[in-house]
């Protein structure tokens, strides 16, 4: 349909859209008319909406295109919102129509179904995380138990929630290190899988690595969240991958004040041979536990801000990564926390 012109056609492609019941699309005309307060165009119109939570930023933006097909999946998810898309599929917000229960739905796109081995590891990725479900932030050593390899641990990949707990996401590089893995050896034994700067040695030249590249990835991961940025940062990816390779990191303790100890831990982590690593992510666990501190969940200021909780207009609407890019606010009190960890040790 073409783009709406008019209040009239703008509330005809919501009725169509069947995101309102009829009565709640007739109460909001009916609440405008008794206070005075009718939109003059499509766009206050959608504007309105938002700020009365009756549609998302995101349907309104659709429907202000004159798109109003596709809001529900499968008949049961209402879609909410766009959340992110990457190469092997498009992360959408629902809310399930009677429950009201929200969810992070992942598509494959059409054109995906086409190609080799592409739904295979959608379905792969399915049963991945169906596999794992753990409280805390040992999850590494869950999906190690769970015999996984995630393949792609970067900060990108985890999510910090507003009480404070980091999540492992984006299964979708991940294989089971458990018996044959024979959609590994279809796909991913001539491709280079995971990001460059992040990337074990060894997983640069053969996909079918073990939780010691895991391992790897995150101690790079420990080392940006210190510095500010991984260990091999500039050139292009060939050189980055190579510098994995080749090239060994500044220490942490040499750039920044971290407890010896720490700096050393990492760099071990870092190590390039698979054996002279910490062999699963619990040992790890254990040589901190020293410099444990009981840190209380982000305030609302460190983390940003839930568009579901405030609306906003439409042009300004704050749109959240399917990634966690974490506050400035929030690195600051990690860095503060470093920091009193190596007087600590000092005394």
């Amino acid at each position: 349909m073409a783009t709406p012109t008019t209040v009239q056609e703008f509330l005809e492609l919501v009725e169509k859209s069947e995101l309102l019941e009829k009565s709640r699309l007739l109460l909001f005309v009916k609440t405008c008319q008794e206070n005075g307060t009718i939109p003059s165009t499509p766009k206050e119109c959608a504007v309105a909406m938002v700020k009365e939570g009756i549609i998302t930023a995101f349907q309104g933006k659709l429907l202000l295109a004159g798109k109003w097909k596709n809001f529900f999946l499968g008949g049961k998810y209402k879609v909410l919102d766009h959340l992110g898309a990457g190469g092997m599929g498009t992360v959408l917000l629902c809310e399930h129509r009677h429950m009201r229960r929200r969810v992070a739905v992942k598509i494959l796109p059409p054109e995906k179904n086409q190609q080799s081995g592409c739904v295979e590891r959608f379905v792969r990725e399915a049963q991945a995380v169906a596999r794992l479900d753990h409280p805390k932030s040992a999850g590494l050593q869950h999906a190690c138990d769970s015999k996984l390899v995630h393949r792609d641990i970067k900060p990108s990949n985890l999510l910090l929630d507003r009480g404070g707990l980091i999540k492992i996401l984006d299964l979708g590089l991940a294989r089971f290190s458990q018996g044959e893995d024979h959609l590994t050896k279809l796909m991913d034994s001539k491709t280079v899988l995971g990001t460059a700067d992040y990337l074990a040695p060894e997983q640069a030249r053969d996909s079918a690595v073990d939780i010691r590249a895991d391992i790897y990835s995150l101690g790079v991961l420990a080392y940006f969240l210190l510095i500010g940025k991984p260990p091999f940062d500039g050139g292009n990816v060939a050189q980055k991958l190579i510098a994995h390779q080749t090239k060994t990191p500044t220490p942490i303790s040499a750039l920044r004040p971290v407890p010896a100890a720490v700096s050393t831990l990492i760099s071990s982590m870092m190590a390039k041979d698979p054996a002279r690593r910490p062999q699963l992510p619990h040992e790890i666990i254990s040589a901190l536990s020293p410099w444990f501190v009981e840190v209380p969940p982000p305030t609302p200021e460190e983390l940003p801000e839930s568009r579901y909780t405030h609306h906003r207009d439409i042009d300004t609407m704050s749109r959240l990564s399917t990634v966690a890019t974490m506050s400035a606010a929030m690195r600051s009190k990690i860095l503060q926390t470093a920091e009193a960890m190596a007087a600590q040790s000092q005394h």
